[in-house]
């Protein structure tokens, strides 16, 4: 803007080269600490976003003492049920309802469905990343509730499909 109507003024003789190019000098020098600020500003509310992030899971209930667990698997076959399974992220807001769904050893199955279906739900709970509000997941039939996390973990591996090294 500056760039063309200096341009105007100078062709009709009102302004010298030199004014424009000092002006626009001084339009850098004064916007470049506005810049600034606000490139500040945005890393100072990324800075916060994750202070939250921290201390939500500093908040987090301790898991809960597993030494009673004795329950292992010596030979894994792979046969994996949910049987009746109810789950919320919170006790007020249920959001998997008497779910139900047996795996035999070597099946291969496909979990599918759109954002927010609770395919990856069904994988925290199987590794029990969360705990089942009602009803039973089992491998081999040995409930995964009797077993140590540790355990559970051994018997899968998992590779999730939205991998971040760095944010």
């Amino acid at each position: 803007m500056v760039c063309v109507f200096g341009a105007i003024r100078m062709t009709d003789g009102n302004v010298s080269m030199g004014t424009i190019v000092a002006f626009m000098i001084y339009v850098r020098i004064f916007s470049q600490p506005l810049s600034q600020l606000a490139q500040a500003f945005g890393q100072l509310q990324q800075a916060s976003a994750g202070m939250n992030r921290v201390f939500e899971i500093l908040e987090e209930d301790e898991m809960g003492e597993e030494s009673n667990k004795t329950k292992q698997l010596d030979i894994i076959k792979g046969d994996v049920a949910f049987e009746h399974v109810h789950f919320g992220y919170s006790k007020d807001k249920t959001i998997i309802h008497d779910f139900s769904a047996h795996a035999k050893a070597g099946q291969k199955i496909a979990i599918v469905g759109p954002p927010g279906a609770g395919k990856t739900t069904l994988v925290n709970l199987l590794m029990r990343f969360y705990e089942v509000d009602s009803g039973t997941i089992s491998i081999d039939g040995v409930k995964v509730h009797d077993m140590k996390r540790e355990e559970v973990h051994d018997a899968f591996s998992l590779v999730l499909q939205d991998i971040r090294l760095y944010e």
